[in-house]
């Protein structure tokens, strides 16, 4: 995954972020309040290998010194305007294990941006 917070088998989380209009991005760690500066790589993406987070640790990209923004591809967050969160996906124990999907097409796709969507912008007020 070339974007977002990924989990690294050495325990490292490795983060992506696609700014190609930024001068510089830094990850923020919300716990311990740590500013790391994330490396400008090749078409506008910036990235970044630290010990520093692990699964549950909350962070934000902050752009240019100055926009602190949750990660867009995130797999969790605190709420649409909070924190982001760092997600092992292989933690997950799987209840339905005999459970195979659908095939695709049978299946329905629908994406909700829950900002514009209900009018406090909540995943609260989605049900």
């Amino acid at each position: 995954m070339p974007f977002g917070a990924q989990i690294l088998p050495d325990g490292r989380v490795r983060f992506g972020l696609w700014a190609p209009a930024a001068g510089s991005v830094d990850l923020v760690l919300e716990e311990s309040g740590a500013l790391l500066r994330m490396e400008a790589c090749e078409d506008g993406w910036y990235r970044l290998v630290t010990a520093s987070a692990r699964a549950g640790s909350r962070y934000r990209f902050r752009i240019d010194g100055a926009r602190s923004v949750p990660d867009p591809a995130a797999r969790a967050n605190d709420g649409v305007h909070g924190a982001s969160i760092v997600v092992d996906p292989r933690a997950y124990a799987w209840q339905a294990s005999a459970w195979r999907g659908l095939p695709w097409e049978r299946a329905v796709l629908y994406e909700l941006h829950v900002g514009t969507f209900t009018r406090e912008g909540t995943f609260r007020a989605l049900h």
